[in-house]
């Protein structure tokens, strides 16, 4: 229970004594259950994995004020967070928007993160809506022909990059959307709805917290504070099929957060669930590397 009497739901697992690793989910507003159940499992035999589900997201969701949502709230949780499982140093693995959270915690609390993951992300977060709206804009003709005029009169007019997207949503529907975004296959896509569907928390997220991230900015087209070089060793890892960010803008972040760039074939943007193996192999030597000993 945190000071503004929120609830954030956590749990830690893993090997007794190893260094932790704090999983930051995206969204915003998504939750920490699928990797939990594919990466995570393999990354517990080395490390002490840190499961959070933001506030107001999954199993910390919850109804409130605006005011009780945003970064400084979510960055403030995660230390707490810290404190309250014992560890010194956190490994942070922040994935998409996951991503932007890991690096305000890191600019305020340097001192408290050892190293970071990067997935599939970027701290420009209105360059990466663009290119998921300019890709969507080139496929409509050979993937949704008959609504391909209705598809470039929204990608190619007026109004912001976040309401273009929505409105491609709306109109195509989330599931085909995201085939071509999120994916590299239709086999875990659909192992991966079913798997949301079981944690049984996606309907539990309060629609404030993307809603108060884009108020204050973070969707925007640099998200405040987050363009600036890591203060501790990172990398960069990225699925190859991913059409979520882009090859240009994760090549770009790698630049501006100074990480080391990691792609992985045969996944997209669900890296650690589509190749969890491959992802836990470059994430555990990383991190071996990189984070001391508790």
């Amino acid at each position: 229970m945190m000071p503004d009497g929120v609830s954030v739901w956590h749990k830690v697992s893993g090997k007794p004594g190893a260094p932790v690793v704090a999983y930051l989910h995206g969204g915003p507003g998504y939750n920490a259950f699928a990797f939990e159940k594919s990466a995570g499992e393999l990354l517990e035999r080395q490390f002490r994995v840190l499961y959070i589900d933001q506030r107001g997201c999954g199993r910390s969701g919850f109804e409130g004020s605006d005011a009780a949502y945003g970064m400084a709230r979510t960055v403030e949780d995660i230390d707490r967070i810290r404190k309250a499982v014992g560890a010194e140093h956190l490994g942070l693995i922040g994935h998409s928007f996951g991503g932007v959270i890991a690096a305000e915690y890191a600019r305020r609390y340097p001192q408290n993160v050892s190293s970071i993951v990067m997935v599939d992300t970027t701290p420009r977060i209105e360059r990466a809506l663009a290119h998921q709206v300019s890709f969507v804009d080139g496929i409509a003709e050979s993937d949704f022909p008959a609504k391909a005029e209705e598809v470039h009169s929204l990608s190619r007019g007026e109004g912001s990059t976040f309401d273009k997207l929505k409105k491609l949503y709306g109109l195509l529907g989330r599931l085909p959307l995201q085939a071509r975004l999120h994916y590299a296959s239709k086999a875990t896509q659909t192992e991966m709805e079913a798997l949301d569907e079981a944690s049984g928390v996606m309907a539990c997220t309060s629609p404030r917290v993307a809603s108060t991230f884009e108020k204050e900015g973070y969707l925007g087209a640099t998200a405040p504070d987050a363009e600036a070089r890591l203060p501790v060793p990172s990398l960069l890892v990225a699925g190859r099929s991913s059409e979520v960010i882009g090859k240009a803008n994760i090549e770009a972040a790698a630049l501006i957060w100074g990480a080391e760039v990691r792609w992985i074939d045969g996944a997209g943007h669900f890296v650690y669930f589509e190749k969890p193996r491959e992802f836990a192999a470059a994430v555990t030597g990383f991190f071996a590397a990189s984070t001391p000993a508790p």
